[in-house]
């Protein structure tokens, strides 16, 4: 089995730990299920995954500490979960990272440094969530040279507190965290 595609098929229940069994997998796709529970520590054990999507559904809890440590992912979409904790630095060893959507969770802490090394980025979108800093400068200086979206909460908090949430000056799209329909293009 390399192709597990579960999108929009009512499936409940947890993701589990057999997921690890699995090991040609390539692509994982669970979208828009009725999942719940955290995402297993035993999805490191596929080694040849390129492409994880776990969209929206019920997923907590932290990212997968194993997941900084598959460097054969291309693509990451974890989008509308309720995932918590904070993107690490690790993330900086997916050298091959092509795409990552964290938008609409409750992700908080600084957004990494390190995301200013995955030079083949194409897809930045990390709105909707509690992070803080900047954006690294790496996509705004031309060194991320495929990056097509970038978005990010970087309008002002409201309209009390101007500073935005993260500072991004070459952002395509700035949105307002906890007003889903407040986004416009440009920086900060």
């Amino acid at each position: 089995l390399e192709n597990l595609s579960l999108d929009y098929v009512q499936v409940t229940g947890t993701l589990p730990s057999e997921i690890g069994l699995c090991k040609n997998l390539t692509h994982l796709s669970i979208a828009d299920a009725d999942m719940e529970g955290t995402i297993p520590s035993e999805i490191g054990q596929l080694e040849h995954l390129t492409m994880l999507s776990l969209l929206g559904s019920r997923f907590e809890g932290s990212i997968p500490d194993v997941l900084y440590e598959m460097d054969t992912l291309n693509f990451i979409k974890l989008e509308r979960n309720r995932l918590t904790g904070t993107l690490s630095p690790s993330i900086g060893n997916l050298a091959d990272l092509r795409l990552l959507i964290l938008s609409q969770n409750r992700l908080t802490g600084s957004v990494p440094r390190e995301l200013g090394s995955l030079v083949k980025m194409t897809s930045l979108i990390l709105f909707h969530n509690e992070f803080t800093g900047a954006v690294p400068e790496e996509y705004c200086t031309g060194e991320i040279p495929d990056i097509g979206t970038l978005k990010a909460d970087c309008l002002s908090k409201s309209i009390y507190d101007l500073s935005p949430a993260v500072e991004c000056e070459c952002c395509s799209v700035c949105c307002r965290n906890g007003e889903p329909r407040l986004c416009s293009s440009g920086g900060s």
